[in-house]
């Protein structure tokens, strides 16, 4: 868990300080990805000592169907909470846009 935190905020510094805003923030979260990816197989493997196969996953019809289901309720949850905000009047939408992950992380722990 320790390397997870090191390398969650370490990786903001090693991602590209040239080019788009959007390039590097979409590089950061691919290797945070990785990153995570890496550490729950490692854990399986060494700390489990059990080989992947034996946890159940299984690429078939109905694992894929189930990731299709639980991708449209994710997104359809929190996409059916801001209409009914928005239309409830709880909500107001003053503009849009994206924040950088990169850029907010670069800066904890530099509050003034």
């Amino acid at each position: 868990m320790m390397v997870y935190i090191i390398v969650f905020v370490s990786l903001p510094v090693l991602v590209f300080q040239s080019g788009d805003g959007l390039f590097r923030s979409a590089i950061l979260r691919l290797l945070l990805l990785f990153c995570t990816i890496g550490l729950v197989v490692g854990a399986a493997i060494y700390l489990d000592k059990r080989p992947l196969q034996e946890y159940g996953l299984e690429l078939d019809c109905r694992w894929m169907s189930n990731l299709l289901a639980g991708f449209v309720i994710g997104g359809a949850i929190p996409t059916v909470a801001v209409l009914l905000g928005v239309v409830g009047g709880w909500i107001t939408v003053g503009g849009t846009g994206y924040s950088l992950t990169a850029s907010y992380l670069r800066d904890v722990g530099q509050l003034s």
